[in-house]
């Protein structure tokens, strides 16, 4: 077999990873590091599959299952903003795509999910049981402070805030577990009212992992040695990941998110980063995409998109109509169709 479909173990993560780093569109969430911290905190089955031609990876496409008596499911991935197909040719994705048609089978799962931004993935004979689009935005960084500093100025923000004063503001990484803990409590108290709080072992497990290979800035902003806000910047190659964060519930100050945000790219640009994403749409639940649109921030979107799959007793796959809108399939580029028998791709 020229293509033979693999499951990601431990003695390929260098060549797993070299493969993520130099993809365009690898990123920080399909990183080993990223699967083993999703494993470390929830205990759910990685099935990170890929193909390898001439002892190179060819295409990637990773997966946790989430087992369940009733209803398991196949997730790519939870817990995680965007996590892309990575692939150079059609066909060895099809391969990858064809070996989870099997794995579904054999393991009679019933739900598949996707959550992506460059490539939309759309399955013949599924029930398309959930389809929802998410705005985020992505910014490439001015190459000094004072670039940011006149492009912020355009857009209203006081000057004291612009020039972060430092008889005012302090930023600092944290180092510490009780800097960790401040961040997760500020995160929760900025989402509330959200379904889903993760929990503070992922904060704590995201540190341990990820903190000593350089791949994470706990950031607090404090105000008079008052903390205001504190945000997880994620790094990886040229880019910071705008994670999980939020401010100080307990200041009363309109101006404590923007303060927020000017500190994290005050901090990029010092760090020499290129850009910046704002993975979520929006930052600790407050609405600043005006905000990032009027400082250049580039608009994209990510997908997600629940399948769910019926078997017949005989174990085979039960026929299902799709039940996709016009509108939404002549929108799709590069989707995948699929069903029982073939696999082909429609542009």
């Amino acid at each position: 077999m020229s293509n033979p479909i693999q499951q990601l173990s431990p003695e390929d993560y260098e060549q797993w990873n070299a493969f993520v780093y130099h993809h365009p569109f690898g990123t920080i969430f399909h990183h080993s590091i990223w699967k083993e911290l999703i494993e470390l905190t929830f205990g759910h089955e990685a099935c990170y599959f890929f193909t390898r031609k001439r002892n190179r990876i060819t295409a990637a496409l990773p997966f946790f299952f989430l087992k369940h008596p009733i209803s398991s499911r196949l997730l790519s991935l939870p817990y995680t903003p965007y996590c892309d197909p990575l692939f150079r040719k059609k066909k060895d994705l099809e391969i990858i795509v064809s070996e989870v048609m099997q794995f579904l089978k054999i393991h009679r799962a019933t739900h598949l999910g996707f959550r992506t931004s460059f490539t939309r993935i759309g399955m013949e004979n599924f029930l398309c049981s959930s389809n929802i689009t998410k705005t985020a935005y992505r910014l490439k960084l001015p190459r000094s402070q004072s670039k940011l500093h006149k492009v912020l100025k355009t857009t209203g923000v006081h000057p004291e805030i612009i020039e972060l004063n430092p008889q005012l503001f302090n930023i600092r990484a944290g180092k510490e577990e009780r800097d960790i803990r401040l961040i997760y409590h500020f995160y929760v108290m900025a989402n509330r009212s959200s379904r889903l709080i993760l929990p503070f072992k992922f904060f704590l497990n995201m540190w341990r992992l990820l903190y000593p290979q350089n791949m994470l800035t706990p950031l607090i902003i404090q105000r008079s040695d008052v903390p205001i806000g504190g945000s997880m910047l994620l790094r990886f190659k040229n880019t910071c990941y705008v994670f999980l964060g939020g401010i100080n519930p307990h200041l009363s100050d309109n101006h404590l998110e923007e303060i927020l945000l000017v500190s994290i790219l005050h901090f990029c640009i010092q760090k020499d980063y290129r850009y910046v994403e704002f993975p979520r749409g929006n930052f600790s639940g407050y609405q600043l995409n005006n905000f990032l649109e009027n400082i250049g921030a580039t608009q994209y979107f990510i997908h997600e998109s629940s399948y769910t799959r019926l078997f017949q007793a005989n174990g085979e796959l039960q026929e299902n109509k799709r039940e996709e809108t016009p509108e939404l399939e002549a929108s799709m580029d590069n989707v995948i169709q699929i069903d029982k028998n073939e696999l082909r791709f429609t542009g």
